[in-house]
């Protein structure tokens, strides 16, 4: 009876001994799975940035930190100029040089030589410049009122807190800076076939980049400025038509076109210096020009593909190690 009771008691224990074995053994596999989905979910907030933007002002310049994607630095006293300042490519510079009307035997203007009537370097003006941020956005504003028969100039470098679609573009947030001038009453001279505004930009203290465009991208129907330096391409994108709005104060979209006073599809270091015309019509009022700048790189694309290999190898770890162990 006692030999009895002492088989029993070791068939339990076994048993209990294969029941523990078996629960650890799924506790280790749902801790892996666990470990996989919170790993997943991490990286992927990691990814994101959550936060929001940060204006600061200081005594020579305007700040607005985007999180960890750039700096976009507005320098005080240089008219509309802004410093997008990367950890990955550099410090890109960006300047709204130059407004001017046009002559021309085409619609758009076509030549240097075109460039004629009223103009008005950008960086010579009297600025009102000011920094706002809320909840929404953070942006560094340029106002220049009465020029010319009180036409007006108003433009702006902003960084988004919120994915956001303005003036039908659809603008990231932290990651994408949007730039708008908005020109006012601008009242023409006899002849003048439109109006044409300057921008040039590059990469400060290095010869190490190419530019390339304008050109136009057929796919998203965008035309497009880039400077590359490395796995690292900084992108001004605009669309092929501006915001206008006319006497009656109604808004719609209006022709304009590029030009560039040398070949946009040659790969040199020299800055992006190039022109967007719009020709003349009687009864606009305003005319608004709008940018998307941003930067892109091949790197970060390799590293999510790098850790979707990972992810994938690591499941399958995970199901070969089930399978087996259930056929134990």
């Amino acid at each position: 009876m006692l030999l009895y009771i002492a088989i029993s008691k070791i068939r339990i224990s076994s048993k209990w001994m294969r029941y523990m074995k078996s629960k650890t053994r799924n506790s280790i596999i749902v801790f892996l799975l666990t470990s996989i989905i919170v790993f997943t979910q991490t990286y992927s907030i990691c990814e994101k940035v959550i936060g929001q933007t940060n204006l600061v002002e200081e005594e020579n310049e305007f700040k607005i930190f985007a999180g960890n994607f750039f700096e976009l630095i507005v320098p005080k006293g240089e008219g509309p100029t802004a410093i997008f300042s990367y950890d990955t490519i550099g410090d890109i510079i960006l300047k709204f040089n130059y407004i001017s009307e046009y002559e021309s035997n085409s619609v758009f203007m076509n030549s240097l030589n075109s460039l004629s009537g009223k103009g008005y370097s950008l960086d010579q003006l009297d600025w009102n410049t000011v920094g706002t941020s809320d909840a929404y956005k953070s942006s560094v504003n340029f106002s220049k009122v009465n020029l010319d028969r009180n036409a007006s100039i108003d433009l702006s470098f902003t960084v988004y807190n919120q994915n956001s679609t303005v003036n039908f573009y659809d603008v990231e947030h932290l990651s994408q800076s949007f730039m708008e001038l908005n020109l006012s009453d601008w009242d023409y001279t006899p002849n003048s076939r439109g109006i044409a505004l300057n921008i040039e930009t590059y990469l400060s203290n290095s010869n190490n980049y190419i530019r390339r465009g304008p050109y136009m991208n057929f796919e998203t129907s965008y035309y497009y400025v880039e400077i590359i330096s490395g796995d690292y391409t900084f992108k001004i994108q605009f669309k092929p038509h501006v915001l206008i709005k006319n006497h009656y104060g109604v808004e719609d979209f209006y022709e304009s076109n590029y030009f560039a006073p040398y070949n946009p599809s040659a790969d040199v270091t020299e800055p992006a210096d190039f022109w967007i015309s719009v020709p003349y019509r009687y009864d606009i009022t305003n005319i608004v020009f709008s940018f998307l700048c941003y930067c892109e790189t091949t790197t970060e694309e390799a590293g999510i593909e790098w850790f979707s290999l990972s992810f994938i190898a690591l499941s399958g770890f995970c199901t070969i190690f089930i399978l087996k162990r259930r056929r134990e």
